[in-house]
This record gives structure tokens, sequence and C-alpha cells, in this order.
């Protein structure tokens, strides 16, 4: 019987940001408590909180009109 390869810190960080990123299109249906939860973790992780992405993605699409 073969030992399951255990995954590598990258590996696993991977996984954990794709599955955050498909529990966020649930965001808006959260409640206020689990909005912030998943901020907190997205700042955890390092990236963006979706308030940040979305303020982002304003100045991007205002650049682009200019």
């Amino acid at each position: 019987m073969k030992k399951k390869k255990k995954p590598t810190a990258e590996e696993t960080a991977k996984k954990l940001i794709e599955l955050l990123d498909d529990l966020g299109w649930e965001y808006d249906r959260m409640s206020t408590s689990g909005q912030i939860t998943m901020d907190k973790i997205w700042k955890i992780v390092g990236l963006p909180t979706r308030a940040e992405a979305e303020k982002q993605l304003e100045k991007e699409l205002k650049n682009k009109k200019k």
C-alpha cells in the first residue's frame, strides 16, 4: 500500500485560496458576521478583502475611461 504524499505548503495555500474564491460567490448571502470573518481570512492569506477588491476594480475602470 502506497503512502499518500503530503501536500506542500504551497499546494495547501493554493487549494485554500481556490476554496475561498469559490466561497466568495456566496459573500452577499452571508451574514454580516460571516462577511467579516471572510475578510479576515483573506487578510491572513495576504489578499484583498471584498471591499478592497471592488475599490481597486472601480479605480481601474475609471482610469480606463480616461
